[in-house]
């Protein structure tokens, strides 16, 4: 299919096709031509915008000058349509089959009569899928507008780039008091730290102190205790006098 694709596109990268099917407005100018001819008296068939792979490859064999057995390809495709139920297709070479079987004797049914053929290849047929892909494939502006657009893009690209510096330096600045407030941060966290360790002497101190001020209270009471205490009466030495007569007997 890559050498069908290249003969029938004119071009190296034509395959793998950009979608399932191939377009009848893709092809050389020639293959449109004579693909429009096959549309109406070889496959006759009223949609031409697209096609299969196999009506590709019929496609060039006859355009590419391979001799074909004629015979045996109606033949085939007699049979292929007559193995499908309610195929909407018709048989390849119409008239050349209607004429073989006129000549032969074969009658017509009433509904097999000619019918109105296909309107005739004009000018104008082979230039509407020129038209159509002049459409898809507009012209290029004129050099004035290209200038206009090149500029309008460059001043929004500058504009863009204002602002983008813009948005920079503020994150730079945010960057810098995140910072700030980082080192404020360790800072109060020290102090705190430093605070807690004052606060822990001063318990230790005051511990200490209400220590010694509960011993020294201890002692007190244990010298209030010696003093408060009454003494025991002397006994009188040999020889002495009594100070009160009434005491001797």
């Amino acid at each position: 299919m890559t050498q069908v694709a290249q003969f029938l596109y004119g071009r190296a990268d034509a395959w793998p096709l950009a979608g399932p099917k191939f377009l009848h407005n893709q092809l050389t100018e020639s293959l449109r031509i004579f693909h429009i001819f096959v549309c109406h008296n070889i496959d006759p068939t009223s949609h031409r915008t697209d096609f299969k792979e196999s009506r590709a490859q019929f496609l060039y064999h006859l355009a590419s000058g391979h001799r074909i057995d004629l015979g045996e390809h109606i033949f085939r495709f007699i049979v292929e349509l007559a193995s499908q139920y309610a195929s909407g297709r018709s048989p390849m070479f119409p008239c050349l089959i209607s004429a073989l079987c006129l000549a032969g004797g074969v009658p017509l049914l009433p509904h097999e009569e000619p019918e109105n053929h296909e309107p005739p290849i004009t000018k104008r047929t082979l230039g509407n899928p020129v038209a159509r892909r002049a459409a898809d494939n507009p012209a290029p502006p004129p050099a004035a507008e290209t200038d206009r657009l090149l500029r309008q893009m460059f001043t929004q690209l500058s504009e863009q780039g204002r602002v983008l510096n813009s948005i920079q330096r503020t994150q730079l600045a945010m960057q810098r008091t995140v910072d700030h407030m980082r080192i404020e941060i360790d800072s109060l966290r020290e102090s705190n730290n430093t605070l807690r360790g004052g606060q822990r002497t001063i318990n230790f101190t005051y511990d200490d102190v209400n220590h010694r001020m509960l011993q020294f209270a201890q002692r007190l009471d244990d010298i209030y205790t010696v003093v408060s205490q009454p003494s025991a009466p002397s006994a009188p030495h040999h020889g002495s006098t009594p100070a009160n007569p009434s005491d001797h007997p």
